[in-house]
């Protein structure tokens, strides 16, 4: 009896995805953005989806409110810290409801297949510029 089937297929390394660097993501997705979105939708649609949206959730909150320049003058740093956990926990939410809504819309509308986990996966990694761009403005507000 032949069989030429491969059985351990699934764990070499799929050759469309040769010249990404799999162990480095988060690099790879400035310059091969789709290349990426393609590898963790095909293979690992979870992989740092909720760390993402967790440091997403704290840097927006961040931004919102270092753009009120009345926040360190007018209240303490109990309300800072605090206004920072209720934020980022509204937005934690809200990033849930958008996938959710993204997907409902998509599928009511559009006859979409996507879930709303492939819509918190795109959320999430789709933040990784919003959170550098904070961790640079951190890094300038420091100084």
């Amino acid at each position: 009896m032949n069989n030429d089937t491969n059985h351990f297929e699934e764990f070499e390394d799929p050759k469309e995805f040769l010249n990404l660097d799999i162990k480095n993501l988060f690099s790879e997705i400035w310059f091969k953005p789709k290349l990426v979105f393609q590898y963790l939708s095909n293979y690992n649609p979870n992989k740092y989806v909720q760390l993402l949206l967790i440091i997403a959730s704290i840097t927006s909150t961040l931004d919102r409110s270092f753009s009120k320049t009345t926040i360190f003058k007018d209240s303490g740093i109990e309300y800072f810290i605090g206004g920072l956990l209720g934020g980022a926990l509204v937005t934690y939410a809200l990033y849930y409801i958008l996938a959710w809504f993204l997907y409902y819309y998509g599928k009511a509308f559009l006859n979409g297949q996507a879930s709303s986990k492939d819509f918190r996966m795109v959320i999430a990694w789709s933040r990784v510029p919003a959170i550098a761009s904070i961790v640079f403005s951190l890094y300038q507000f420091s100084f």
